[in-house]
């Protein structure tokens, strides 16, 4: 291997990381989004095992509201915490869960740009601050709504590229802030038609949105676009969405496939922690010299979760790490500072 030294200032990664971490609950977060131009609050249910197995990478799912609700609705109205328990420990998929506020955006650049928010910031900050894959197996994407025309805008748009499933609940559909969801199937390719990851949508017949929904599964069936279709007696309230939730998380679960760190950055967004310079080679600085009073913990792990090398730097000193020996590929560098982490990744030629 020829030499190429990498040093990673570790001011940077903590001024982004996450308070101590309570798994099978919900958790709140915020910070600045420049997008947004303010402060921006979001909830994530961590899954049992998160802190039990620190070697692991789980799937996360981006759930969304409806118009003239909050980042915690899922938390407050369904319960989603106690379901997600619950269908977890009935055999579902460990997986974080992300409840973002909305803002009445339908979750696109139009007054408020969220969409940008979502692909500069969001998933950045998610797959930077939690151990969660950020490849498109490990990604899925749900809603209720105004956050089931969300869903479906994504799930079209960004496709097999960026999500293992859609799930719609109660989708107020059709157009919506200028944007045509028909229009933007008919752009697409047979090819991308055929790609577009799988898809359920789900309405109460006595919802006041049924018409359309009935309209969009007849469109897409018109295009033989592969779905689910499910309609059944309900109206357009919580208890109807409460009852959604599990057949949600068991869609998602049961299209996550392997989770890992891609090794490809998707373009639509930057990470938002850099690794400088990236790959390397032969070591890896740690440099703590103008830290005060605290030591950090760094683990190294294999993308499929194996344990590579772990270690402590106490503040005051710059400790270098001889990564010679390590197999050339990407890995996960976890690094812990008085209960909190962050997680970044390095390539290794």
């Amino acid at each position: 291997m020829k030499k190429n030294t990498f040093l990673f200032i570790i001011a940077v990664v903590l001024c982004n990381i996450q308070s101590s971490f309570a798994q099978g609950i919900i958790n709140h977060y915020s910070f600045y989004s420049n997008s947004i131009g303010g402060n921006m609050h979001y909830n994530v249910y961590l899954p049992p095992s998160y802190e039990e197995n620190p070697s692991s990478l789980y799937p996360v799912l981006y759930l969304f509201h409806g118009l003239g609700g909050r980042y915690y609705d899922w938390a407050n109205n369904a319960h989603a915490a106690d379901t997600l328990n619950k269908e977890i420990a009935n055999g579902a998929k460990e997986m974080l869960v992300i409840m973002p506020d909305g803002l009445d955006s339908w979750y696109i650049d139009n007054g408020k740009q969220w969409e940008s928010y979502m692909y500069n910031e969001l998933i950045p900050t998610v797959q930077d601050s939690f151990r969660v894959g950020n490849n498109n197996q490990s990604r899925a994407v749900a809603g209720l709504s105004m956050g089931g025309w969300g869903t479906t805008y994504y799930w079209i748009k960004y496709g097999a590229d960026m999500y293992s499933s859609a799930y719609c609940m109660s989708g107020a559909l059709g157009v919506r802030e200028g944007i045509d969801l028909e229009a933007m199937i008919n752009d697409l390719t047979t090819e991308e038609k055929q790609a577009l990851p799988p898809y359920t949508m789900e309405i109460g017949t006595e919802d006041h949105l049924y018409n359309v929904n009935v309209d969009w599964h007849d469109f897409l069936s018109t295009n033989e676009i592969e779905h689910t279709y499910i309609e059944r007696p309900g109206v357009h309230d919580w208890l109807f969405w409460t009852e959604c939730l599990p057949k949600t998380i068991r869609f998602a679960s049961d299209n996550f496939g392997e989770v890992f760190v891609s090794t490809q950055q998707l373009n639509t967004y930057e990470q938002s922690v850099s690794v400088f310079p990236n790959p390397a080679n032969d070591y890896v600085t740690f440099d703590l010299l103008n830290a005060e009073g605290y030591s950090v913990q760094y683990n190294i792990y294999s993308v499929t979760g194996q344990l590579i090398k772990s270690g402590t730097v106490s503040a005051g000193t710059m400790h270098k790490l001889d990564i010679s020996e390590f197999e050339s590929g990407l890995y996960v560098v976890n690094i812990n500072n008085d209960n909190r982490q962050s997680n970044f990744k390095l390539m290794v030629n």
